[in-house]
């Protein structure tokens, strides 16, 4: 070892270890990002199993705490229902409620849509709303998703949404999904 080394020289930073913390500390960024935002990359970036089109159909404006609407799937996967409110409150706070899925009054689909079953999402912001996800996917649903596994494209269903209290004023109804490309 060279004995003439100063001290000074032994403190100052070189430029390949400055560069290689850089490298290190982007990565780390990006784990983290990865980690925090999972649901928002799938999302942007298509995940895994989705392909096609992100679309998203506003079902009814200013909802009650007893709502119905008609509903004919479009022809698509992931078909989700959301709920979206511009409000910074707690768009969850009318929850929990009853979501049914109906065909000539036979029931398709009954979800209890609890707080802690509901999933925010960014999906509705370029509409100045914030998101949950009333249908996010189960592991009881086959296809991982409750209303793939029981709504046909082009059949007409009704859909009743009760809410066990009043929803934040201006929340809307809102169809979600992915259209073949």
């Amino acid at each position: 070892m060279n004995a003439n080394i100063s001290h000074e020289a032994l403190r100052r930073p070189r430029a390949g270890s400055l560069l290689a913390g850089v490298v290190l500390l982007a990565f780390v960024a990006g784990l983290v990002l990865a980690v925090c935002c999972r649901e928002e990359l799938i999302t942007i970036l298509g995940g895994p199993a989705s392909s096609g089109t992100p679309v998203l159909v506003r079902l009814s404006d200013s909802l009650a705490q007893v709502n119905t609407v008609d509903l004919i799937p479009p022809q698509g996967a992931g078909l989700e229902l959301l709920l979206g409110n511009p409000d910074r409150s707690d768009i969850g706070s009318a929850l929990p409620a009853t979501l049914a899925v109906q065909r000539e009054g036979v029931d398709m689909l009954r979800l209890c849509v609890t707080a802690e079953a509901v999933q925010e999402c960014n999906w509705l912001r370029r509409y100045g709303l914030r998101g949950l996800i009333l249908t996010y996917r189960t592991k009881d649903s086959p296809k991982g998703n409750p209303l793939d596994d029981c709504l046909k494209p082009g059949q007409r269903y009704q859909v009743a949404l009760v809410f066990a209290a009043d929803p934040p004023p201006n929340s809307s109804l809102w169809l979600s999904y992915l259209s073949p490309e």
